[in-house]
Protein backbone atom coordinates (compact mmCIF):
# COMPACT_ATOMS: atom_id res chain seq x y z
CA UNK A 1 0.00 0.00 0.00
CA UNK A 2 1.36 3.40 -0.94
CA UNK A 3 1.85 6.22 1.55
CA UNK A 4 -0.90 8.85 1.60
CA UNK A 5 1.56 11.31 0.05
CA UNK A 6 2.26 9.08 -2.95
CA UNK A 7 -1.45 8.29 -3.24
CA UNK A 8 -2.13 12.02 -3.55
CA UNK A 9 0.35 12.29 -6.44
CA UNK A 10 -1.16 9.31 -8.26
CA UNK A 11 -4.74 10.51 -7.74
CA UNK A 12 -3.74 13.95 -9.04
CA UNK A 13 -2.52 12.36 -12.29
CA UNK A 14 -5.73 10.35 -12.63
CA UNK A 15 -7.97 13.37 -12.10
CA UNK A 16 -6.03 15.82 -14.31
CA UNK A 17 -5.00 13.54 -17.17
CA UNK A 18 -7.68 10.81 -17.10
CA UNK A 19 -10.69 12.80 -15.87
CA UNK A 20 -11.28 10.39 -12.97
CA UNK A 21 -13.72 11.35 -10.16
CA UNK A 22 -12.32 13.81 -7.61
CA UNK A 23 -13.79 12.43 -4.39
CA UNK A 24 -10.76 10.41 -3.28
CA UNK A 25 -8.38 13.20 -4.27
CA UNK A 26 -10.33 15.79 -2.26
CA UNK A 27 -10.26 13.45 0.73
CA UNK A 28 -6.48 13.09 0.41
CA UNK A 29 -5.90 16.85 0.10
CA UNK A 30 -7.87 17.42 3.30
CA UNK A 31 -6.28 14.56 5.24
CA UNK A 32 -4.63 16.15 8.35
CA UNK A 33 -1.98 13.40 8.34
CA UNK A 34 -0.51 14.56 5.03
CA UNK A 35 3.19 15.44 5.39
CA UNK A 36 3.60 18.42 3.05
CA UNK A 37 7.39 18.40 3.40
CA UNK A 38 7.42 14.82 2.12
CA UNK A 39 5.03 15.80 -0.68
CA UNK A 40 7.56 18.47 -1.65
CA UNK A 41 10.41 15.94 -1.81
CA UNK A 42 8.32 13.44 -3.78
CA UNK A 43 7.28 16.11 -6.28
CA UNK A 44 10.87 17.18 -6.81
CA UNK A 45 11.80 13.57 -7.55
CA UNK A 46 8.80 12.68 -9.70
CA UNK A 47 8.67 16.09 -11.44
CA UNK A 48 4.90 16.56 -11.63
CA UNK A 49 4.42 19.83 -9.72
CA UNK A 50 2.22 21.49 -12.37
CA UNK A 51 -0.12 18.49 -12.36
CA UNK A 52 -0.53 18.48 -8.59
CA UNK A 53 -1.17 22.23 -8.64
CA UNK A 54 -3.85 21.76 -11.32
CA UNK A 55 -5.36 18.89 -9.29
CA UNK A 56 -5.58 21.15 -6.23
CA UNK A 57 -7.16 23.91 -8.32
CA UNK A 58 -9.79 21.50 -9.65
CA UNK A 59 -10.42 20.29 -6.10
CA UNK A 60 -10.78 23.83 -4.72
CA UNK A 61 -7.99 23.11 -2.22
CA UNK A 62 -5.61 25.84 -1.08
CA UNK A 63 -2.79 26.15 1.43
CA UNK A 64 0.65 27.78 1.50
CA UNK A 65 2.27 24.82 -0.19
CA UNK A 66 -0.22 24.83 -3.08
CA UNK A 67 0.35 28.57 -3.51
CA UNK A 68 4.06 27.83 -3.91
CA UNK A 69 3.23 25.17 -6.49
CA UNK A 70 1.11 27.73 -8.30
CA UNK A 71 4.08 30.09 -8.47
CA UNK A 72 6.30 27.26 -9.69
CA UNK A 73 3.79 26.36 -12.41
CA UNK A 74 3.59 29.95 -13.63
CA UNK A 75 7.37 30.21 -13.80
CA UNK A 76 7.46 26.87 -15.65
CA UNK A 77 4.99 28.21 -18.23
CA UNK A 78 7.16 31.28 -18.83
CA UNK A 79 10.23 29.07 -19.06
CA UNK A 80 8.51 26.87 -21.65
CA UNK A 81 7.80 29.94 -23.80
CA UNK A 82 11.36 31.25 -23.47
CA UNK A 83 12.88 27.84 -24.18
CA UNK A 84 10.59 27.28 -27.18
CA UNK A 85 11.74 30.56 -28.70
CA UNK A 86 15.38 29.71 -28.04
CA UNK A 87 14.99 26.19 -29.44
CA UNK A 88 13.49 27.52 -32.68
CA UNK A 89 16.44 29.90 -33.05
CA UNK A 90 18.94 27.07 -32.49
CA UNK A 91 17.23 24.73 -34.97
CA UNK A 92 17.15 27.41 -37.67
CA UNK A 93 20.79 28.36 -37.00
CA UNK A 94 21.90 24.74 -37.35
CA UNK A 95 19.91 24.29 -40.55
CA UNK A 96 21.58 27.39 -42.03
CA UNK A 97 24.93 25.71 -41.35
CA UNK A 98 23.79 22.43 -42.97
CA UNK A 99 23.63 20.56 -39.67
CA UNK A 100 20.79 18.06 -39.35
CA UNK A 101 19.27 18.53 -35.91
CA UNK A 102 16.16 17.31 -34.11
CA UNK A 103 14.35 18.60 -31.03
CA UNK A 104 14.37 15.74 -28.55
CA UNK A 105 11.93 14.79 -25.78
CA UNK A 106 10.77 17.74 -23.63
CA UNK A 107 9.46 20.50 -25.90
CA UNK A 108 8.43 18.01 -28.60
CA UNK A 109 6.37 16.13 -26.00
CA UNK A 110 4.92 19.41 -24.72
CA UNK A 111 3.66 20.51 -28.14
CA UNK A 112 2.75 17.22 -29.82
CA UNK A 113 1.42 15.30 -26.80
CA UNK A 114 0.29 17.92 -24.28
CA UNK A 115 -0.86 20.40 -26.98
CA UNK A 116 1.14 23.05 -25.05
CA UNK A 117 -1.02 22.70 -21.91
CA UNK A 118 1.20 23.91 -19.02
CA UNK A 119 1.20 20.54 -17.25
CA UNK A 120 4.63 19.16 -18.02
CA UNK A 121 7.58 19.97 -15.76
CA UNK A 122 10.88 20.30 -17.61
CA UNK A 123 14.29 21.86 -17.10
CA UNK A 124 16.41 21.75 -20.24
CA UNK A 125 16.20 22.06 -23.99
CA UNK A 126 17.12 18.74 -25.59
CA UNK A 127 18.56 18.58 -29.10
CA UNK A 128 20.29 15.77 -30.98
CA UNK A 129 22.67 15.82 -33.96
CA UNK A 130 24.60 13.17 -35.85
CA UNK A 131 28.07 12.32 -34.46
CA UNK A 132 29.72 13.66 -37.62
CA UNK A 133 28.19 17.08 -36.89
CA UNK A 134 28.66 17.10 -33.12
CA UNK A 135 31.94 19.08 -32.93
CA UNK A 136 30.75 21.69 -35.45
CA UNK A 137 27.41 22.02 -33.64
CA UNK A 138 29.07 22.45 -30.23
CA UNK A 139 31.27 25.21 -31.61
CA UNK A 140 28.20 26.97 -33.02
CA UNK A 141 26.52 26.85 -29.61
CA UNK A 142 29.64 28.28 -27.97
CA UNK A 143 29.75 31.05 -30.58
CA UNK A 144 26.11 31.79 -29.68
CA UNK A 145 27.11 32.38 -26.06
CA UNK A 146 26.65 28.93 -24.53
CA UNK A 147 29.23 27.55 -22.12
CA UNK A 148 29.97 23.90 -21.49
CA UNK A 149 29.56 23.19 -17.81
CA UNK A 150 33.13 22.04 -17.17
CA UNK A 151 36.39 23.90 -16.54
CA UNK A 152 38.22 25.22 -19.63
CA UNK A 153 35.53 23.59 -21.74
CA UNK A 154 35.75 25.96 -24.70
CA UNK A 155 39.19 24.74 -25.73
CA UNK A 156 38.95 23.02 -29.14
CA UNK A 157 40.95 19.96 -28.05
CA UNK A 158 38.61 19.46 -25.09
CA UNK A 159 35.54 19.73 -27.34
CA UNK A 160 36.98 17.04 -29.61
CA UNK A 161 37.77 14.88 -26.58
CA UNK A 162 34.20 15.22 -25.29
CA UNK A 163 32.71 14.08 -28.61
CA UNK A 164 35.15 11.24 -29.21
CA UNK A 165 35.31 9.82 -25.66
CA UNK A 166 32.00 10.66 -23.98
CA UNK A 167 30.40 7.25 -23.47
CA UNK A 168 26.93 8.68 -22.74
CA UNK A 169 27.13 10.94 -25.84
CA UNK A 170 25.54 13.90 -24.09
CA UNK A 171 26.78 17.14 -22.56
CA UNK A 172 25.16 20.16 -20.88
CA UNK A 173 25.54 23.81 -21.83
CA UNK A 174 24.00 27.00 -20.49
CA UNK A 175 23.89 30.75 -21.01
CA UNK A 176 22.17 33.82 -19.60
CA UNK A 177 19.84 35.46 -22.11
CA UNK A 178 19.60 39.22 -22.55
CA UNK A 179 16.43 39.17 -20.46
CA UNK A 180 18.35 37.57 -17.55
CA UNK A 181 16.86 34.12 -18.06
CA UNK A 182 19.16 31.11 -17.77
CA UNK A 183 18.78 28.68 -20.65
CA UNK A 184 20.19 25.15 -20.38
CA UNK A 185 20.71 22.68 -23.21
CA UNK A 186 21.22 18.93 -23.09
CA UNK A 187 23.16 18.38 -26.30
CA UNK A 188 23.09 14.79 -27.65
CA UNK A 189 25.02 13.07 -30.42
CA UNK A 190 23.56 9.70 -29.48
CA UNK A 191 20.36 8.49 -27.82
CA UNK A 192 21.74 5.82 -25.50
CA UNK A 193 24.79 5.14 -23.40
CA UNK A 194 27.22 2.81 -25.17
CA UNK A 195 26.46 -0.08 -22.76
CA UNK A 196 22.74 -0.22 -23.67
CA UNK A 197 21.55 -3.32 -25.56
CA UNK A 198 18.44 -1.70 -27.05
CA UNK A 199 17.89 -1.57 -30.81
CA UNK A 200 17.07 2.09 -31.11
CA UNK A 201 19.78 4.01 -32.88
CA UNK A 202 20.43 7.58 -33.86
CA UNK A 203 20.01 6.69 -37.54
CA UNK A 204 16.46 5.47 -36.81
CA UNK A 205 15.60 8.81 -35.23
CA UNK A 206 16.66 10.83 -38.28
CA UNK A 207 15.36 8.40 -40.90
CA UNK A 208 11.89 8.39 -39.32
CA UNK A 209 11.56 12.19 -39.10
CA UNK A 210 9.82 14.72 -41.32
CA UNK A 211 9.40 18.42 -42.00
CA UNK A 212 6.31 19.49 -40.08
CA UNK A 213 4.86 22.34 -38.06
CA UNK A 214 6.74 22.89 -34.81
CA UNK A 215 6.74 26.13 -32.81
CA UNK A 216 4.85 27.72 -35.74
CA UNK A 217 7.74 26.93 -38.10
CA UNK A 218 8.34 24.22 -40.67
CA UNK A 219 11.13 22.18 -39.09
CA UNK A 220 12.51 18.64 -39.03
CA UNK A 221 10.79 16.79 -36.17
CA UNK A 222 10.35 13.15 -35.09
CA UNK A 223 7.41 11.14 -36.42
CA UNK A 224 4.63 9.81 -34.19
CA UNK A 225 6.26 6.37 -33.94
CA UNK A 226 9.62 7.92 -33.14
CA UNK A 227 8.10 10.08 -30.41
CA UNK A 228 6.87 6.86 -28.81
CA UNK A 229 10.29 5.23 -29.24
CA UNK A 230 11.97 8.23 -27.60
CA UNK A 231 9.58 7.98 -24.69
CA UNK A 232 9.99 4.22 -24.25
CA UNK A 233 13.76 4.40 -24.62
CA UNK A 234 14.26 7.25 -22.16
CA UNK A 235 11.52 6.69 -19.58
CA UNK A 236 11.48 2.90 -19.52
CA UNK A 237 14.84 1.84 -20.94
CA UNK A 238 17.15 4.37 -19.32
CA UNK A 239 15.11 5.59 -16.32
CA UNK A 240 13.38 2.25 -15.70
CA UNK A 241 9.94 3.81 -15.02
CA UNK A 242 11.13 5.23 -11.69
CA UNK A 243 9.29 8.57 -12.00
CA UNK A 244 5.57 9.30 -12.15
CA UNK A 245 6.34 11.88 -14.83
CA UNK A 246 7.15 8.97 -17.17
CA UNK A 247 3.58 7.71 -16.89
CA UNK A 248 2.11 11.17 -17.35
CA UNK A 249 3.85 11.26 -20.73
CA UNK A 250 2.63 7.75 -21.54
CA UNK A 251 -0.97 8.69 -20.71
CA UNK A 252 -0.98 11.86 -22.79
CA UNK A 253 0.69 10.03 -25.69
CA UNK A 254 -2.19 7.55 -25.77
CA UNK A 255 -4.71 10.40 -25.64
CA UNK A 256 -2.93 12.50 -28.29
CA UNK A 257 -2.71 9.55 -30.69
CA UNK A 258 -5.93 7.53 -30.17
CA UNK A 259 -5.23 5.51 -33.31
CA UNK A 260 -2.40 3.82 -31.42
CA UNK A 261 -3.16 0.77 -29.28
CA UNK A 262 -1.08 -1.44 -27.04
CA UNK A 263 -0.91 -4.20 -29.68
CA UNK A 264 0.74 -1.96 -32.29
CA UNK A 265 3.05 -0.37 -29.72
CA UNK A 266 4.04 -3.81 -28.46
CA UNK A 267 5.35 -4.60 -31.97
CA UNK A 268 7.47 -1.43 -31.97
CA UNK A 269 8.82 -2.28 -28.52
CA UNK A 270 9.79 -5.80 -29.63
CA UNK A 271 11.65 -4.35 -32.63
CA UNK A 272 13.60 -2.18 -30.20
CA UNK A 273 14.54 -5.17 -28.03
CA UNK A 274 12.45 -3.52 -25.29
CA UNK A 275 9.51 -5.90 -24.93
CA UNK A 276 10.10 -6.42 -21.18
CA UNK A 277 10.44 -2.66 -20.63
CA UNK A 278 7.14 -2.14 -22.44
CA UNK A 279 5.25 -4.92 -20.62
CA UNK A 280 6.28 -3.58 -17.22
CA UNK A 281 5.24 -0.07 -18.18
CA UNK A 282 1.87 -1.25 -19.48
CA UNK A 283 1.19 -3.30 -16.37
CA UNK A 284 1.92 -0.31 -14.13
CA UNK A 285 -0.29 1.88 -16.31
CA UNK A 286 -3.14 -0.62 -16.20
CA UNK A 287 -2.87 -1.35 -12.48
CA UNK A 288 -2.30 2.06 -10.93
CA UNK A 289 -3.76 4.56 -13.39
CA UNK A 290 -6.38 2.89 -15.59
CA UNK A 291 -7.41 0.74 -12.59
CA UNK A 292 -7.74 -2.48 -14.56
CA UNK A 293 -7.17 -5.76 -12.74
CA UNK A 294 -3.91 -7.50 -13.64
CA UNK A 295 -3.99 -11.28 -13.27
CA UNK A 296 -0.25 -12.05 -13.31
CA UNK A 297 1.79 -9.28 -11.66
CA UNK A 298 5.37 -8.97 -12.92
CA UNK A 299 8.11 -9.16 -10.31
CA UNK A 300 9.90 -6.01 -11.50
CA UNK A 301 6.70 -3.96 -11.26
CA UNK A 302 6.82 -4.34 -7.48
CA UNK A 303 10.47 -3.23 -7.40
CA UNK A 304 9.67 -0.16 -9.48
CA UNK A 305 6.59 0.93 -7.55
CA UNK A 306 8.33 0.38 -4.21
CA UNK A 307 11.06 2.71 -5.40
CA UNK A 308 8.54 5.49 -6.07
CA UNK A 309 8.47 6.12 -2.32
CA UNK A 310 12.24 6.67 -2.09
CA UNK A 311 13.57 10.18 -1.55
CA UNK A 312 17.21 9.39 -2.31
CA UNK A 313 18.81 11.42 -5.07
CA UNK A 314 20.41 9.89 -8.19
CA UNK A 315 23.90 10.64 -6.79
CA UNK A 316 23.36 8.28 -3.85
CA UNK A 317 25.11 4.92 -4.15
CA UNK A 318 22.02 3.00 -3.01
CA UNK A 319 19.97 4.73 -5.75
CA UNK A 320 22.51 3.70 -8.38
CA UNK A 321 22.57 0.08 -7.18
CA UNK A 322 18.76 -0.18 -7.21
CA UNK A 323 18.60 1.40 -10.66
CA UNK A 324 21.12 -1.10 -12.03
CA UNK A 325 19.25 -4.03 -10.48
CA UNK A 326 15.96 -2.94 -12.05
CA UNK A 327 17.66 -2.10 -15.35
CA UNK A 328 19.14 -5.59 -15.61
CA UNK A 329 15.77 -7.22 -14.89
CA UNK A 330 14.15 -5.18 -17.69
CA UNK A 331 16.39 -6.59 -20.44
CA UNK A 332 14.78 -8.86 -23.04
CA UNK A 333 17.85 -11.12 -23.03
CA UNK A 334 18.84 -11.80 -19.44
CA UNK A 335 22.59 -11.86 -18.85
CA UNK A 336 24.55 -12.93 -15.80
CA UNK A 337 25.50 -10.39 -13.17
CA UNK A 338 29.15 -11.01 -14.02
CA UNK A 339 28.68 -10.11 -17.69
CA UNK A 340 26.47 -7.15 -16.75
CA UNK A 341 29.14 -5.82 -14.39
CA UNK A 342 31.89 -6.31 -17.00
CA UNK A 343 29.92 -4.28 -19.57
CA UNK A 344 29.66 -1.43 -17.07
CA UNK A 345 33.32 -1.67 -16.03
CA UNK A 346 34.29 -1.14 -19.67
CA UNK A 347 31.81 1.74 -19.97
CA UNK A 348 32.98 3.56 -16.84
CA UNK A 349 36.69 2.90 -17.35
CA UNK A 350 37.23 5.38 -20.19
CA UNK A 351 38.33 8.77 -18.78
CA UNK A 352 36.87 11.91 -20.32
CA UNK A 353 36.68 15.65 -19.77
CA UNK A 354 33.05 15.88 -18.68
CA UNK A 355 33.01 13.55 -15.67
CA UNK A 356 33.98 14.48 -12.12
CA UNK A 357 37.74 14.50 -11.76
CA UNK A 358 39.42 11.19 -10.96
CA UNK A 359 42.22 10.93 -8.40
CA UNK A 360 44.38 9.04 -10.93
CA UNK A 361 43.97 8.56 -14.68
CA UNK A 362 45.64 5.60 -16.39
CA UNK A 363 46.04 4.90 -20.12
CA UNK A 364 42.90 3.52 -21.78
CA UNK A 365 44.16 -0.07 -21.94
CA UNK A 366 44.28 -0.19 -18.11
CA UNK A 367 40.55 -0.89 -18.00
CA UNK A 368 40.25 -2.25 -14.46
CA UNK A 369 42.58 0.35 -12.95
CA UNK A 370 40.63 3.18 -14.56
CA UNK A 371 37.31 1.71 -13.41
CA UNK A 372 38.71 1.27 -9.90
CA UNK A 373 40.02 4.85 -9.92
CA UNK A 374 36.61 6.16 -10.95
CA UNK A 375 34.92 4.21 -8.13
CA UNK A 376 37.38 5.42 -5.49
CA UNK A 377 37.12 8.99 -6.80
CA UNK A 378 33.34 8.82 -6.53
CA UNK A 379 33.49 7.57 -2.94
CA UNK A 380 36.11 10.22 -2.11
CA UNK A 381 33.86 12.94 -3.54
CA UNK A 382 30.99 11.74 -1.33
CA UNK A 383 33.22 12.09 1.74
CA UNK A 384 34.75 15.39 0.59
CA UNK A 385 32.10 16.96 -1.68
CA UNK A 386 33.86 20.35 -1.74
CA UNK A 387 37.26 18.94 -2.58
CA UNK A 388 38.53 19.59 -6.10
CA UNK A 389 40.85 16.62 -6.35
CA UNK A 390 43.82 16.98 -8.66
CA UNK A 391 44.12 14.44 -11.45
CA UNK A 392 47.32 12.55 -12.10
CA UNK A 393 48.01 10.77 -15.36
CA UNK A 394 49.91 7.51 -14.97
CA UNK A 395 52.93 7.43 -17.31
CA UNK A 396 53.58 3.67 -17.21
Amino acid sequence: MFSIELQLLIESIKVVLLDKPKEKLIELFNNPAINWARINHLLARHQIRPIVYEAARQSNFKNNFIEQMGHFSKVQSIKNLMDSHELTHILENFQQHNIEVLPYKGLVFLEKMYQNRPLRESGDIDIVVKPSDATKALKLLIEAGYTLEIDSANNENIINDIVERGQWREVSLSKMTKSGWKTSIDFHWGINETFQQYKFHLEDLFEDSKIDSFQKKQLLIPSQNTIFKQMLNHHGGRNCWLRLKDFCDFIVFMKAYPEQDFASLRILAAEMNMKVVFENGIQILESYFYENKVLSPLKTVKQITNFWEELKGPDMLSYKITLKSIHRSLQDSQISWWKYIMIHIKYYSIPNQVENKRLIVFPDNYVFLNAFSKSISYLFSRINPCDNARRFRYKG
